[in-house]
């Protein structure tokens, strides 16, 4: 028997049949350790049921529950890497940069114009104090997706590892990747899209310096 054979050498739960455990069951309705005599009774179950039957070897089970983790963390990265590099941004640049753009206009105006640049002000400073609250909604997002990963990661390190991987098959099998990320893809764009400044007053604002 080999040295990955040995980490499964359990026996089975049937004391009549006084084997090892050599399969599982795989079938989100199973998850369930099989012995070679249990094998045949499992298959009629499945029949019987009219369900599919997934039972594979040990070595097998633990392959593609491990794929599988690692298929989640590698599009969860992905998606994170892609949101991160494209939309964070520095909200105290913004407001010194729009600030001073007014403050150049205003100098060119009459005092009435002067109270209206004071108004655009305060708007754009509330503005960006908005956004500063949404872009730590999405650093929370982020952090979040960091903690499924980290947590991912943990679970395929015990699934390749541990000496009784069963209870981790069972996280693996139940584990629902388009479901993951579909979640943390639907909250990002919520975010990204509500991060957006006021445009169009930064378009007024930048054609009034233009025709000065």
């Amino acid at each position: 028997m080999s040295a990955n054979q040995t980490l499964y050498n359990q026996q089975c739960t049937n004391l009549e049949h006084k084997a090892s455990i050599t399969n599982y069951c795989a079938c989100i309705d199973c998850l369930r350790p099989l012995c070679p005599e249990c094998i045949q009774d499992h298959y009629q179950y499945h029949i019987s049921a009219k369900t599919p039957a997934a039972i594979q070897s040990i070595l097998n089970t633990r392959t593609n529950c491990e794929r599988k983790i690692a298929k989640a963390i590698e599009q969860l990265r992905k998606e994170y890497e892609q949101y991160d590099i494209q939309y964070i941004f520095n909200p105290d640049e913004i407001l010194t940069q729009e600030i001073s753009r007014m403050n150049e206009v205003k100098l060119q105006m009459f005092e009435i114009i002067n109270i209206f640049f004071k108004q655009q002000e305060n708007l754009l400073e509330n503005k960006v104090k908005e956004n500063q609250l949404k872009v730590r909604n999405i650093g929370g997002i982020f952090q979040k997706i960091e903690s499924v990963i980290q947590q991912l990661e943990l679970l395929r390190n015990s699934l390749l590892t541990s000496s009784d991987p069963f209870t981790h098959f069972h996280k693996a099998c139940r584990l629902d990747v388009k479901s993951l990320l579909d979640r943390y893809k639907s909250d990002l764009k919520k975010s990204i899209k509500s991060k957006e400044l006021g445009n169009q007053n930064y378009l007024f604002l930048r054609s009034h310096q233009r025709s000065h």
